[in-house]
Formats: C-alpha cells, sequence, structure tokens
C-alpha cells in the first residue's frame, strides 16, 4: 500500500463526488489494518500482480472497510500528485516503466516519507467559484504563494460555464497544499483557495 487518504464529500445530495482529499487517512490501528488488508485483497482479485490500482474504501462502523470500486490503473482527480507530494512515490513514472516492461525494484514503491497533504478541487457551492459564464480568470500568484500550497491549477478558460457541484466535472481546478497536520493542510488549501479569482456573467 502507497498511500490511503481521506476522500471528503459534500454533506447533501451530490453524494459521491469528492471536495477533497486529504493524506494521511483519519482512521488508525485495527481499523488502518483492516483497510490495508481490503485493499491488498480486492487488487488480488482483480488479478493485479504487476502494475499500480487503485481502491477506494468505507470505514464501516464495526472498525472494518469494504470496497466502494477497484480499477488497475493510476488514480484520477489528481490523486497522484497528492500522493507524489505526501509520500514521495511518483505514481505517473512508475506506470510508464511498468508500460516499458522495466523490472521495478521494490525500494522504487515504498513510501519515502509521510507528509500531510490536502487536496482541494475548486467547485461552485458549496465551493468558492460562482456560477455562470467565464468571463475572466485572475492570476494564480497570490495562491501558489499561499502559506503551504505545493501546486495549484484552474482547468477554465474564457467562455467556459461554471455549474453547480454534482459530478467530478464540475470540479474547475485544484489545490495542494501541505501542513504539519491534514487540519492544517486542508486549511492551508482552504485559504489559498478562496484566493482564486473567477469572473462570471
Amino acid at each position: 500500500l502507497v498511500s490511503l487518504s481521506d476522500r471528503l464529500r459534500p454533506e447533501d445530495a451530490r453524494f459521491g463526488v469528492a471536495r477533497a482529499h486529504v493524506h494521511p487517512a483519519r482512521i488508525h490501528s485495527d481499523q488502518l489494518a483492516a483497510a490495508e488488508r481490503t485493499a491488498e485483497r480486492a487488487a488480488s482479485v482483480l488479478g493485479l500482480r504487476d502494475g499500480i490500482g487503485v481502491v477506494q474504501l468505507v470505514a464501516t462502523t464495526d472498525g472494518g472497510a469494504s470496497v466502494v470500486g477497484a480499477a488497475a490503473r493510476v488514480a484520477g482527480g489528481r490523486l497522484a500528485e497528492l500522493v507524489r507530494h505526501a509520500v514521495g512515490v511518483d505514481l505517473v513514472a512508475l506506470a510508464l516503466r511498468f508500460a516499458l516492461g522495466e523490472e521495478i525494484p521494490e525500494e522504487d514503491v515504498l513510501p519515502r516519507r509521510a507528509e500531510p497533504v490536502a487536496l482541494r478541487y475548486l467547485t461552485a457551492e458549496p465551493g468558492h467559484l460562482p456560477t455562470g459564464r467565464v468571463v475572466r480568470i485572475g492570476a494564480l500568484g497570490p495562491v501558489l504563494s499561499a502559506e503551504g500550497v505545493v501546486d495549484a491549477e484552474t482547468y477554465l478558460s474564457p467562455g467556459d460555464v461554471v455549474r453547480p457541484l454534482r459530478t467530478a466535472a464540475d470540479r474547475y481546478g485544484h489545490v495542494l497544499a501541505a501542513g504539519p497536520t491534514t487540519v492544517e493542510a486542508l486549511d492551508n488549501a482552504d485559504r489559498a483557495s478562496a484566493l482564486v479569482v473567477v469572473e462570471v456573467e
């Protein structure tokens, strides 16, 4: 297991759409061990012997973990960047090496560190972006220079339409931030995301 992170969702009808991911996950001890075993078992059941897999879990009230989804691929939604900053493993580079048929030493896939990192997506309500047709996007300089920020990007261009958050396609950028704790990392990402300027009509 390279990384286990929490998926933070809106607390309403938008169900599984992630607003943020935070590393490391907030579960501990026996439940953490159960999550690791469940993820490894899911990869095994998929027949994934060499390569990269992503497993989505839900922590259960009895201290276990159940599989929501699994796939033999690098995780989407900029999670590869979160993993690279959090544990020092470049999943995209590893995937390319696998595709080229290279033999990957075990030490190349082992986490090199464990840094608290938060990935906050830029969205309309419950995020900071206004809804409407984009007429201007402000410079990212203030966002990138905010405390703890290691990466930020908007996926918008003038003429695009910002919609309320309903699906993953309604995420229009991201801010990736680090901090001494997961709470502070998420606070840093939240404060920086509020600095993103998007004007609409």
